[in-house]
Parts: structure tokens; C-alpha cells; sequence
């Protein structure tokens, strides 16, 4: 409902269930995303699972977290309670943060690879420092990307393809008929991919943007490259 209250696009659709048992069926989607939300959960390994389960093969696995350590209690934990009004209580634990190679780990045994991480960190900008004098939070508020993951880190991991059977075409298997592209800007959507025997998508005669910034900025809306 919060959700929906702050979203002025009007064309997103919000469903209530449960992150351990999605209502959608396997092979559902091309991206999920769990931005700000590992840390909140005292299971984030089934989440994640779950999240790897409604992925079609090749699909993206977006993620942000905090890493545990005395920098980020520091920061993400007794910075918010001194700095920011009308936060909830407990809103975040140090026992909940994740390591990188925790995460990593999630994402591997719950069948996805090629797990990327990039640090990150709250952008220092007139929107930080008035935000340290008003205690309120604005919409200028932003995150960057940077090398140490030493407080937070943004990620993703690709959804493993299934092997590939005696007889499939040319040694190919496509998982989703082709969508368009993005924003008709000639860029393959994940749909366009198909699984090679190296589990890695294959876009035809297009190519996606290096690093996947294309679905990063969807993903990680008010991140920036640092």
C-alpha cells in the first residue's frame, strides 16, 4: 500500500505474498529484484532460493545489501537512529547483515552463477548533509557505486541454464519466445536470450550494454556510478 501511495508512474503492479512462497509459478520472470531487503529477513537463503526458483533460466537476480561489520552498525544502523526521524524501531539488525561471500554462497547453492558485486555507499551531496540536519530523508537522497564493499554492496546472479539434451538445435535451447527490446532503443531484453552449453545468454545479432548498465539502472533506481 506504501508502495503504491509514492508510485507516480501508475503502471506497476503490487502483490502481497510471502518472499519464502511466491504465488507465481516456476520460470516466471527474467528479473526479480531484492534491493534493500536480504537484510530484513532472518531466512534471506530461502528467499533467495525462491527468488532463483521463478526465474526463467538465464534470468537476473538483482540484489542490495549492508555487510556486517562495525562500519556498517556504524553507519546503516546508529547513523539512521541519530540522523533520521520517524524510523521504526529495530529497523535494521547487525545480526541480519550479510558478508559478499555469504550472499555469494546463497546465490550458488540455490542454482545461480556469475554472481557480481559492486560496493556502495550514500552519495555525499547537498540532499546527504540535509538530511543530517532536517532528519528527513528526500527523494535527492542517492547511493554510488564503489570499489569496497566494506559497507554495502550491490549485486546480481544469473539464473542457471538446464542442461542441454542429445538433439536440441545447433547445441541451443531458447527458454522465452523474443520480446522487444528495450524502450525500442535496439537492446535485447533478457527474453531475447537463449542457453548455450556454457550457461550464459546469447542475444542473436544484438548486443546487450557491457556490465549490464541497462538493467542496473532499472533495477538500482537512485544509484549511480561512482
Amino acid at each position: 500500500a506504501i508502495a503504491a501511495a509514492y508510485d507516480t508512474s501508475g503502471k506497476v503492479k503490487y502483490d502481497r505474498g510471502d518472499a519464502l512462497s511466491l504465488p507465481y509459478p516456476a520460470a516466471s520472470f527474467d528479473v526479480v529484484c531484492a534491493m534493500d531487503f536480504l537484510e530484513h529477513v532472518e531466512e534471506p537463503a530461502r528467499a533467495i532460493k525462491e527468488a532463483a526458483r521463478v526465474l526463467a533460466p538465464g534470468g537476473l537476480f538483482f540484489f542490495h545489501t549492508f555487510n556486517r561489520n562495525w562500519l556498517s552498525w556504524l553507519i546503516a544502523i546508529k547513523g539512521v537512529e541519530w540522523f533520521v526521524r520517524n524510523k521504526p524501531k529495530h529497523m535494521h539488525v547487525l545480526r541480519l547483515f550479510l558478508k559478499p561471500s555469504e550472499v555469494k554462497a546463497m546465490c550458488e547453492r540455490a542454482g545461480m552463477g556469475s554472481v557480481t558485486m559492486h560496493g556502495s555507499r550514500p552519495k555525499i551531496s547537498r540532499a546527504f548533509f540535509d538530511m543530517l540536519r532536517t532528519g528527513s530523508v528526500s527523494s535527492e537522497f542517492e547511493f554510488v557505486f564503489t570499489r569496497s564493499t566494506l559497507l554495502g554492496f550491490t549485486g546480481h546472479a544469473r539464473r542457471a541454464c538446464p542442461p542441454l539434451r542429445r538433439g536440441d538445435r545447433a547445441g541451443i535451447r531458447v527458454h522465452r519466445e523474443a520480446l522487444p527490446p528495450f524502450a525500442g532503443r535496439g537492446r535485447a531484453s533478457l527474453a531475447d536470450a537463449t542457453c548455450v552449453d556454457r550457461g550464459e545468454p546469447q542475444w542473436g545479432n544484438r548486443r546487450p550494454r557491457s556490465d549490464l548498465h541497462a538493467l542496473y539502472a532499472l533495477a538500482n533506481a537512485g544509484h549511480r556510478d561512482a
